[in-house]
């Protein structure tokens, strides 16, 4: 095969991967500037998850299908590092990292009210589509919920130690005002592209959006963790009490 075409296909497979990435979390999209899907959350239920582990898979087939040696030596470079990074997530997908999804560092429940500093406010239509997604955080968050569910009946359990202060950073989004909430941010001020009337209908719909969406996804998630997520979380916090044991330990290790 020659040098060019070569090239092209690892260009396109790279090309492919990254619309699928932009298509699988709607959310990374829109941070990476790209606000075809601003209207949507990703999709958190365990058939997704096999999903994008198939895409991967797929992916990896495509390149080692390919003659990497007849690469420029900046693609071949680019190569050893797509492949690393798809050996990575093909690892953590198989051992079902992704059931483990909230700490007191990191998680969806915390990057969500911070929505509007990454979300485009310029038109009508950009607020609507911020409203989408807060009308459908409540599902967002079940999701969420079902996936550490499976985790506890399966062993995929966080150490007690890094859920201490999850519990106050649900809480303080369970609001009975939306005004108190950061996500109602955006519709303290709107930009002068939007008529009067449209912002008094785009603030009845958010004020609706978070009462009746992310205020019950909040408080769903806090009443699962009160009963069930932290009562069952692990003393221990080696990475070898998981399923998997020293073959995640190590996968982590190298990662």
């Amino acid at each position: 095969m020659m040098k060019s075409d070569s090239m092209e296909q690892f260009h396109q497979l790279l090309a492919d991967d990254w619309e699928n990435r932009l298509q699988e979390d709607p959310l990374y999209a829109t941070n990476a500037g790209d606000h075809r899907f601003n209207d949507r959350l990703p999709s958190m239920s365990e058939t997704a998850f096999h999903q994008r582990l198939e895409n991967r898979y797929l992916f990896r087939q495509r390149l080692e299908m390919m003659d990497v040696a007849s690469l420029p030596e900046n693609d071949r470079l680019n190569s050893a590092i797509y492949s690393r990074q798809l050996e990575n997530e093909i690892r953590e997908l198989e051992f079902r990292a992704y059931r483990m999804p909230i700490s007191k560092s990191g998680g969806f429940h915390l990057a969500f009210p911070d929505l509007p500093l990454t979300t485009p406010f310029n038109d009508a239509r950009d607020y609507q589509n911020y409203i989408s997604r807060l009308n459908a955080f409540e599902r967002y968050a079940s999701e969420h919920v079902h996936l550490m569910r499976l985790g506890l009946q399966e062993g995929q359990v966080p150490p007690s130690v890094t859920l201490q202060g999850v519990e106050a950073a649900l809480r303080a989004q369970v609001v009975v005002d939306p005004a108190d909430s950061p996500l109602f941010l955006p519709f303290k001020q709107f930009p002068g592209t939007i008529s009067t009337a449209d912002q008094h209908r785009l603030d009845s719909a958010g004020r609706t959006a978070l009462l009746r969406s992310v205020v019950p996804g909040y408080q769903a998630l806090l009443d699962f963790l009160q009963a069930e997520y932290l009562p069952a979380a692990r003393q221990g916090i080696a990475a070898t009490e998981l399923p998997g044991r020293h073959a995640f330990s190590n996968h982590r290790i190298r990662y």
